[in-house]
């Protein structure tokens, strides 16, 4: 499928921007705009309990892909990252990476 026919949602208007959710412990990601920082802050710091993180199709509007996965990594609070077997992760140019 071409990435312009894709549909991706703006993560600002997914959740609110005070939103937190102290209890959810697994999320799905599935045709999402973020940028890297806010993709780290949603995991880390709005949903502090988050355990497992299951991404299909993403499209990243700044940073890099290694930035977000070495800080999810590195917060070391993960159990899992899981990539379905469709998962399609993209950069701000459209590539899919």
């Amino acid at each position: 499928m071409e990435f312009e026919a894709l549909t991706f949602y703006n993560y600002k208007y997914v959740f609110p921007k005070e939103g937190e959710w102290p209890a959810l412990e697994t999320l799905v990601l599935y045709r999402i705009s973020i940028k890297a920082v806010d993709l780290i802050h949603l995991s880390d710091v709005r949903m502090p309990n988050l355990l497992h993180l299951r991404i299909r199709e993403i499209r990243l509007l700044e940073g890099t892909w290694e930035g977000v996965f070495e800080c999810l990594k590195g917060s070391g609070r993960l159990s899992s990252i899981r990539f379905d077997r469709k998962a399609d992760l993209y950069h701000r140019y459209g590539e899919n990476l």
